[in-house]
C-alpha cells in the first residue's frame, strides 16, 4: 500500500538498470556476508560448509564487471581452492586457482595453491613452475620456497629411480643389486 510508505524490495536487475554502481555494491555486500560465513565455517573445520558459502558468494557476483567485484571474486576463488585442497579435491582446486589466475595472473596466493594442487596430483613440473613464479613475484614467500625445494627433490628422486631402473633393465648384475637394497 503506497499510503503506508511500504513498497516492495527492488530486484537486483531493477537496481542495476537504475544505478549500476549500487547494484555492484549490493552484490559485494551479499557476497561479503557469505564469505564471512565461509571463513567462520573454515576455521571450525567445516570445509564442505565453507565451500558452499564461497560458492554462494561467487554466485552473488555473477554478472558484476566492476574491478571491486573482480577482486572479490579472486579472493573467493582462492578461498574455495583452499577448501577443495582440504577436502582432497586437488584437480578441482587447480581449476579453481586457474579461474582466479585468469582474472589476476600475478596472484601469488592462487599460484601457490595451484602449485599445491598440482603437486598433490603428481604433476610436479607444473607445480614447480608455479612455485617458482610465486618466488619471482615475492622472494619472501617461504611456503613457496619450501614447496619448490620439496617438488624439485621429488623430481630428482623420480629421475634417480628411473635411471636405476634403466640400469637394472640393461645390466642383470645391477638388477640383482637392486633386489638386495
Amino acid at each position: 500500500d503506497e499510503s503506508s510508505g511500504w513498497k516492495p524490495a527492488e530486484s537486483l536487475e531493477q537496481t542495476a538498470a537504475r544505478d549500476p554502481d549500487e547494484a555492484v555494491e549490493k552484490q559485494l555486500k551479499a557476497a561479503g556476508g557469505l564469505k564471512e560465513q565461509g571463513n567462520v565455517a573454515f576455521k571450525a573445520g567445516g570445509f564442505d560448509m565453507a565451500l558452499a558459502m564461497y560458492d554462494g558468494a561467487i554466485d552473488c557476483l555473477s554478472g558484476a564487471t566492476a574491478q571491486q567485484a573482480a577482486d572479490a571474486r579472486v579472493v573467493l576463488l582462492q578461498n574455495k581452492a583452499l577448501c577443495l585442497l582440504k577436502l582432497d579435491r586437488a584437480e578441482e582446486a587447480a581449476k579453481t586457482c586457474s579461474a582466479a589466475l585468469y582474472i589476476a595472473p600475478d596472484s601469488t596466493k592462487a599460484l601457490h595453491r595451484r602449485a599445491m594442487a598440482l603437486e598433490a596430483q603428481g604433476i610436479l613440473e607444473l607445480a614447480l613452475q608455479d612455485f617458482r613464479r610465486v618466488l619471482q613475484l615475492d622472494k619472501t614467500e617461504k611456503a613457496s620456497l619450501q614447496g619448490a625445494k620439496r617438488v624439485a627433490a621429488a623430481m630428482q628422486d623420480a629421475a634417480d629411480a628411473r635411471r636405476k631402473a634403466e640400469e637394472a633393465h640393461n645390466d642383470p648384475h645391477a638388477a640383482a643389486a637392486l633386489l638386495t637394497e
